[in-house]
Parts: C-alpha cells; structure tokens; sequence
C-alpha cells in the first residue's frame, strides 16, 4: 500500500468517527426496559388498582411483571415480556405476605399491607407494587375434609384358651 493509499483510509477512518460522534448526539441513547411493572392479580386472576388486594387462604398468586419502554411494554418475538436477566422478588414485611425470591409467587399470610418489589440482575431496573392482605374466610376445605379414620389403640394380649 503507499502512502496515498495509507492516507485516503487514514481519511475515511476519520471520517466514519465523525459521523459516529454526530450520530451520539443527535440520537440519544435508550436504554431497552428502562422500567418494570409489577402488577400482583387478585385471586380470581383479575389486576386491580393500587394496593393489589389479596385474601388469606385463597393460595398463592403469581406475580406478573411486565418491562415497559416509555410506558409502552417490551416484548420479545413471541409476545413474552423483556426484562435484563433473572429478576429477584422481595416482601418487606414477610409476615404480612411472602414472595419467591426466584419465582414472583405471592403467599398471603395475614391481614395487613406490604410493599413487594422486583429487581433486574443489572440492578438498574426495579419497581414495587403494594398488596393489601385481607383475613378472609377459612381457607377452601381439602378434598376428603371432614371424613376421618380412627384406629382403636391396640395392645399386646396373652392366647385365650
């Protein structure tokens, strides 16, 4: 290669650096799943307003939790929500209501309220939803409920003659 050669992409190099800076500027770098919603369905699997409303003895409840871009949610190709790897789910008041860590699952365990938040593996990303936990009515019975097998206490005894 000689020197005008050497020179011309010497050039272009620093030319395609310009264009590279100028397109920085003019177009801002957005950041995909900028937020996340957490929305906790009531047990009848309906969303409700804030606080999310959950009753003790109705079982869990699965988290939902949805990334949004300026408000509008991200979903990949198949129509799943976008979020920046695992995400861990946390209660700050455990004997409220319990949450897995790993999986989002809401476990009401008695009245009163708590703040469930969720956060990306970045860290960057987080949000919180609070659920008000209402003592409700005896949870549903379990199948076989009210039958009962009872054995006599047994005892060693001697052959009759």
């Amino acid at each position: 290669m000689d020197h005008e050669e050497r020179h011309d992409l010497h050039e272009i190099a620093h030319w395609l650096k310009e264009i590279s800076h100028t397109l920085r500027r003019l177009v801002p770098r957005t950041e995909l799943n900028n937020s996340i919603k957490l929305t906790i369905p009531n047990q009848e699997g309906e969303n409700m307003g804030q606080p999310q409303t959950l009753t003790v003895g109705l079982g869990t409840v699965q988290a939902q939790v949805v990334e949004s871009l300026n408000g509008t949610p991200t979903l990949d190709a198949n129509g799943n929500p976008v979020y920046n790897g695992p995400l861990a789910f946390a209660s700050d008041t455990p004997a409220v209501c319990t949450i897995d860590p790993a999986s989002g699952l809401v476990t009401p365990v008695s009245a009163g309220t708590a703040n469930l938040s969720v956060l990306d593996a970045i860290g960057n990303l987080t949000d919180s939803n609070a659920v008000t936990v209402l003592a409700g009515a005896p949870p549903p019975p379990t199948p076989n409920n009210g039958i009962a097998m009872t054995i006599p206490a047994q005892s060693a005894s001697g052959r009759r003659r």
